[in-house]
């Protein structure tokens, strides 16, 4: 209750809960995936290698455009207890993380020699992943190293 203008008045606050992208199922071959998520039991397996096929094209678009939408200018997402925030670039919400943020996300700690740089990257299509790159020293250019991608069950969108 707050009083305005002498009167007692009831303010009601409303969160909307926003669209989640942790039904869809990304069919590549490899991928770490939460086995456990209960889109698994139903889910169609792959023709092409172990693993599941991915969502239908229509039904990840239509997801897409609704997560496109509701988050413009960038994405605010927790992924395994960690908070991030993507910005909006062409075609996807990307982010810098720290060699301990990938080693948290993935499970595997990076061994490179170099300086290395990690990009957590969701696209326009919500496929989840990170860009792995290194260079030897501060004057040579980046160069990329790989690509890991992530479930999307993994993804929560705050």
């Amino acid at each position: 209750m707050y009083r305005i203008n002498n009167r007692e008045t009831l303010v009601e606050t409303v969160f909307f809960m926003k669209t989640q992208i942790d039904s869809l199922i990304n069919g590549e071959k490899r991928i770490i995936r939460d086995a456990s998520h209960s889109k698994y039991l139903t889910a169609k397996k792959a023709s092409s290698h172990e693993g599941y096929a991915g969502t239908n094209r229509n039904k990840r678009l239509a997801i897409a455009n609704q997560v496109i939408e509701e988050n413009p200018d960038n994405l605010v997402i927790e992924v395994k207890g960690k908070r991030y925030t993507l910005d909006k670039v062409p075609d996807m919400y990307v982010s810098d993380i720290s060699a301990e943020d990938f080693a948290s996300i993935t499970g595997n700690k990076p061994l490179f020699e170099y300086e290395a740089a990690f990009h957590l990257t969701i696209t326009n299509s919500m496929k989840v992943y990170i860009d792995m790159f290194t260079r030897k020293d501060k004057d040579k250019p980046f160069t990329q190293r790989g690509t890991v991608y992530i479930d999307e069950a993994f993804v929560t969108i705050i």
